[in-house]
């Protein structure tokens, strides 16, 4: 306890003036003394600092340029594993799509439709199917082993060029694919 009492007195006493060097002071003004500093520190605009270095702080625009970059760095990561349900998806398998009628780069003579298999984890609905980006009317029929089998009619036949067929859809645990083939349309069919 008598620690305490001796300590107390030494943090409530004030600290000493600091004195100017000889010479360097300007006229005092009234009800001080010659020797004061801050009355030299005030009409000279100086900061009074302590003798060790200041610590420098970043302005405002700085942080905030630092916490978006972290921000936008771990959001668009997260992003990645996200599914279109809005849950974190850990573990993701793609749907497929196969068995192409007509088969990649085939050439025929007319285009009116074309169908494909889709895999058993194939979201139904989220299924879109357009050729040379108009969409396609779509069928749908699932087959016994749990797959899809996909027919789209095109709204008009293609009957020159090439028809670029795309295919897009979700499976039931998150995962978007892209499926693309060409059909080349002579009018000969060779």
């Amino acid at each position: 306890m008598a620690n305490s009492n001796t300590i107390f007195p030494l943090i409530l006493a004030p600290a000493p003036r600091q004195q100017a060097p000889r010479g360097e002071y300007p006229a005092c003004q009234r009800g001080q003394s010659k020797g004061s500093l801050d009355l030299y520190y005030r009409l000279k605009r100086v900061a009074v600092m302590d003798s060790k270095s200041p610590v420098q702080v970043p302005n405002i625009t700085h942080w905030l340029r630092l916490c978006a970059l972290f921000l936008m760095t771990f959001a668009s990561q997260a992003m990645e594993f996200t599914g279109h349900h809005g849950g974190i998806v850990i573990n993701c398998k793609d749907p497929e799509f196969y068995q192409e009628s007509p088969a990649p780069n085939a050439k025929v003579s007319r285009l009116e439709k074309v169908s494909f298999i889709a895999s058993d984890n194939t979201m139904i609905e989220s299924l879109i199917v357009q050729v040379n980006l108009e969409p396609a009317k779509t069928r749908i029929i699932q087959n016994g082993n749990g797959t899809f089998t996909v027919e789209a009619d095109l709204a008009l036949p293609v009957t020159k060029d090439r028809a670029w067929i795309k295919v897009t859809g979700h499976s039931d645990d998150g995962c978007q694919q892209l499926h693309t083939w060409d059909v080349f349309v002579v009018p000969d069919g060779k």
